[in-house]
């Protein structure tokens, strides 16, 4: 039996395989977003407090970019002036789908399309324009009344 047999295979019981990656670097950039002009404390001011003086987080348990098995190794402010990478450009027609919002307990996880930049230089001018940027809302609540 081939592996893809293997995989389609009903009586197949052992857990799916995982891909390990390995230095793996990865720059997020973080801006105060119009809803946090209320906020005494905006997401944008909170982590880059956390990085500075890391003794302020209490939390516990494994760090991971959205789902559980995305875990991350560290986290570090970005000191370089020479940045070339690619940029995660958010496109209707993108390749990749990713979650925007994990939604652990219902079904309402959120879900996004990418498409990989070519590789260039990252500057200010490029990090300004509207592409790069995912908006993060959060679900809207919805009550349930019983009769």
């Amino acid at each position: 039996m081939d592996a893809l047999s293997s995989c389609l295979d009903s009586t197949n019981r052992r857990p799916d395989f995982q891909e390990l990656l390995t230095d793996i670097q990865l720059a997020v950039w973080v801006r105060q977003g119009a809803a946090e002009e209320e906020r005494e404390t905006p997401l944008a001011s909170r982590i880059r407090t956390s990085l500075d003086d890391p003794a302020t987080v209490s939390r516990f348990g494994g760090l991971s970019l959205g789902e559980s098995t995305h875990l991350v190794d560290s986290v570090s402010r970005l000191n370089s002036e020479d940045l070339r990478g690619r940029l995660l450009v958010a496109t209707e027609d993108g390749d990749l789908s990713l979650p925007i919002w994990p939604d652990h307990v219902g079904s309402n996880t959120r879900w996004g399309q990418y498409r990989l930049s070519d590789e260039a230089e990252i500057t200010d001018e490029v990090l300004d324009q509207e592409s790069p940027w995912t908006i993060i809302r959060r679900p809207a609540l919805t009550l349930s009344t019983a009769n």
